[in-house]
């Protein structure tokens, strides 16, 4: 895969999080989504989303970084399709919780959720696939 069609869909992903995270707004104001007061599983999807939440930014903050993947890379014999594997699970990483935290937040109305939603958003511009970072984080594992 050539890395412009690896940027440009990992752009689409970065963006499309956000849309998604816009629509679950504009339904969740509008009341278009369920609501609860079920306090059991309010009290049980508050508790993991802040361990997924808290375990998940540094993780991918740093996923580039680590021994672990620097070995990945060393054994591929695609470096491309290695990066956008990776690329996609650290896109992941940050987004599918915050897409998990803000539908949370409108179910439950829990301000929890919403505080977890803001933080992985303000954590996810720090992962921006700019092109200059994807050329750049190919080149540390090429060369």
């Amino acid at each position: 895969m050539k890395m412009g069609k690896i940027h440009k869909i990992l752009l689409s992903v970065w963006w499309g999080t956000f849309i998604l995270a816009l629509l679950i707004v504009v339904a969740g104001e509008s009341d278009l989504l369920p609501n609860s007061d079920n306090t059991e599983m309010d009290f049980l999807f508050t508790s993991f989303m802040i361990l997924i939440t808290i375990g998940m930014i540094p993780l991918a903050l740093r996923l580039f970084k680590t021994e672990f993947l620097a070995k990945q890379f060393k054994a591929s014999d695609n470096i491309e399709g290695t990066f956008f594997k990776w690329a996609v699970i650290r896109l992941a990483m940050i987004e599918v919780p915050l897409i998990a935290n803000t539908l949370l937040y409108y179910i439950y109305m829990n301000v929890s959720f919403g505080y977890m939603a803001i933080i992985l958003l303000l954590s996810s511009v720090f992962i921006y696939p700019s092109k200059g970072r994807c050329e750049e984080e190919i080149k540390v594992f090429n060369g």
